[in-house]
């Protein structure tokens, strides 16, 4: 007679999940599921520029000055050049920079 024995013939003939390994599977496949690549986002930047109208910026006129006292002569020429070096300085600007968007 043959004695059967209560211990099954391997230990893998059940089926049983081992919650370590699982555990293990499933953190590895959410890391690898962060490797893959980003979709990319391409941004077209333009530009438009709105010019003012070309008659409503016109070059400063820059006079020569005569004093009719000579006390008057060093602080009003000073102040009068100054102002309309600055005023022409940035209408100059303008200009140059208007030239180069139009071309």
């Amino acid at each position: 007679m043959i004695k059967q024995s209560s211990v099954p013939i391997s230990k893998y003939s059940r089926k049983h999940y081992q919650p370590i390994p699982v555990l293990i599977l499933v953190t590895l496949s959410l890391l690898l599921s962060g490797c893959t690549s980003p979709t990319r986002v391409i941004t077209k930047t333009e530009t438009l520029y709105v010019l003012p109208p070309i008659g409503l910026v016109v070059p400063c006129y820059k006079p020569t000055l005569i004093a009719t006292t000579p006390a008057e002569l060093p602080v009003d020429t000073l102040k009068l050049k100054s102002a309309l070096r600055e005023c022409a300085q940035y209408v100059d600007d303008y200009l140059r920079w208007r030239k180069l968007k139009d071309e």
